[in-house]
């Protein structure tokens, strides 16, 4: 009983493991569509708004930790 109970938890940590990388996966690639699309309206609108930077920062932040995640 203790070896059934041992499998389901380490099915369930691969289950998890699994769709945590998949969502973080889908992160990255949501967030560098989203840099693309930043980038296309800065260079449409011919200006940089200190609000455009600033959005660009936060993104370069949240690949960087997603980054940071996947070193270990």
């Amino acid at each position: 009983m203790h070896k059934d109970k041992e499998n389901t938890w380490a099915d369930w940590y691969k289950i998890i493991t699994i769709g945590e990388k998949a969502l973080l996966i889908a992160i990255a690639f949501l967030t560098a569509y989203a840099v693309v699309l930043e980038i296309t309206v800065i260079l449409t609108e011919r200006s940089i708004k200190l609000t455009d930077l600033l959005l660009l920062f936060i993104y370069a932040e949240v690949l960087d930790m997603i980054a940071a995640f996947y070193k270990f």
